[in-house]
């Protein structure tokens, strides 16, 4: 167990230039000769998101995170959260929780997902002010995630347990100076998903997206989840970001989340990841740092 505390893109989205250098270049190698018989040029899609995984720990996790929210106005609202992570057994399906811990009128508030084999995860929230656990219908997928700038949606996409989506690997791309792989996802239909594409930046390095762009259906782009590469930690054999920003370019808005502690491979509970489990008190973690 870890414990630690100016170009156009493929959807036409002018990139700005940053900063490049590589401090783990022989790691970036290494998870590429890690690709039985597998030449640079003929990196696929699956390649890609096995190579994403290997960042995964073998069985649970547990990431303590901040959030601070802007709104259109500029205020700033502030929270704090917990995910946790399970695969039960060689090739399960996993289950994530995501857990409100600040402030205290919110604490408790809760989302569980359960992958399913070929479809689309199942979601319930539960609302302490009620005292319910509601499942979440595919018509309030849209939906605010917490108040945050993620809907539920997004946040599906971003686990990785989205099923109905098509990913086709495009040409490779130099991003702020870094190499990356590209990766297309197309939704089936407008009734399971409320974007038509999104498209990831993988950093070959690292092996982890460090820019998500979501497409709607009129193909503006609505949303861009952003990761510095400058902020990513190893742990192990594992590299992990150390915090992320989710635009709302429609509505002018942002989410930053700092992650604070990560646990790789604690040993969790599978009763942990119920819906009876959900009412549970939980631990305070840091609230997010003023600017």
């Amino acid at each position: 167990m870890y414990r630690s505390e100016g170009r156009l893109g493929p959807t036409g989205v002018g990139l700005r230039a940053g900063r490049g250098g590589s401090v783990f270049r022989l790691a970036c190698w290494a998870a590429l000769l890690a690709l039985p018989g597998l030449a640079l040029a003929d990196v696929t899609a699956s390649d890609v998101e096995d190579c994403i995984s290997r960042n995964l720990p073998e069985e649970s996790g547990v990431l303590e995170f901040s959030v601070r929210v802007r709104d259109r106005e500029g205020g700033f609202t502030d929270s704090a959260a917990e995910l946790l992570w399970i695969r039960p057994g060689e090739g399960g399906l996993s289950r994530v929780v995501l857990r409100v811990t600040r402030p205290e009128k919110t604490r408790g508030t809760s989302v569980l997902m359960i992958e399913r084999e070929g479809d689309d995860p199942d979601l319930f929230v539960y609302l302490p002010a009620i005292s319910k656990v509601k499942r979440v219908r595919k018509s309030r997928l849209k939906g605010a995630l917490f108040g945050t700038d993620f809907s539920y949606e997004d946040f599906e996409r971003v686990q990785g347990l989205a099923q109905k989506t098509e990913v086709e690997k495009k040409e490779d791309f130099d991003l702020d100076g870094r190499p990356v792989w590209v990766l297309e996802a197309r939704p089936s239909d407008r009734g399971s998903s409320e974007y038509s594409r999104i498209v990831t930046y993988v950093d070959q390095e690292f092996c982890l997206p460090l820019r998500m762009e979501f497409v709607d259906w009129k193909q503006g782009l609505r949303k861009v989840l952003s990761s510095d590469p400058a902020g990513v930690r190893r742990e192990g054999t594992r590299f992990l970001p150390a915090d992320f920003v989710m635009r709302d370019l429609r509505d002018g808005t942002e989410t930053q989340v700092t992650v604070h502690s990560v646990d790789i491979d604690p040993g969790l509970a599978e009763e942990q990841f119920t819906k009876q489990a959900l009412p549970v008190a939980t631990r305070a973690v840091p609230a997010a740092p003023a600017p």
